[in-house]
């Protein structure tokens, strides 16, 4: 283990994350879970019009609550980020997209979180560290299932690493 460089640790913490996050999200021919399938349904409205839209918040208050469906069409995470990636990538069944490119995202989170513990801990204590992030039963069955909180996530830890490490 001492002699694993700080990059080999990284692409096995990658590698680990990345095929639990496919065990759960390829299991299935559709997508799985809880927030997913709305996400979804908005990233197809964006998709289909070729357009964004961001209704007025009189158009989004429907009776006494907030009409859910409208406000996730306010994440660019589910609604631009997608359709850019059907637009490029062209494929035959879009769900493929949150099945598949997401959770090269969300793999990068305990990455990341690895190079921040780095900078404080010894290498072993922020493998196991990483580890015991990705063993953990909400990481690998519930984040490939809520992806607009996967990009958050992503930018948090993102935004700590480079508030607590000095990059050079």
């Amino acid at each position: 283990y001492k002699q694993l460089s700080d990059k080999a640790i990284r692409l096995l913490i990658f590698s680990i994350s990345l095929i639990l996050l496919f065990n759960t999200s390829l299991i299935s021919a559709h997508l799985i879970g809880w927030d997913i399938h709305r996400e979804y349904a908005v990233f197809e409205k964006t998709f289909m019009n070729k357009n964004w839209e961001l209704l007025p918040i009189k158009q989004v208050m429907s009776s006494s609550r907030i009409n859910q469906f409208e406000a996730y069409n306010a994440n660019p995470s589910i609604t631009l980020l997608p359709t850019f990636y059907a637009t490029v990538f062209n494929l035959p069944n879009n769900e493929y997209i949150f099945k598949f490119f997401f959770q090269f995202f969300i793999a990068l989170i305990p990455v990341i979180l690895f190079d921040l513990f780095r900078k404080n801990f010894s290498k072993i204590c922020s493998t196991t560290a990483c580890i015991f992030i990705i063993i953990q039963y909400p990481f690998f069955q519930v984040l490939p299932s809520i992806i607009r909180q996967d990009i958050a996530y992503l930018f948090f830890v993102t935004l700590f690493l480079l508030a607590f490490c000095n990059l050079k």
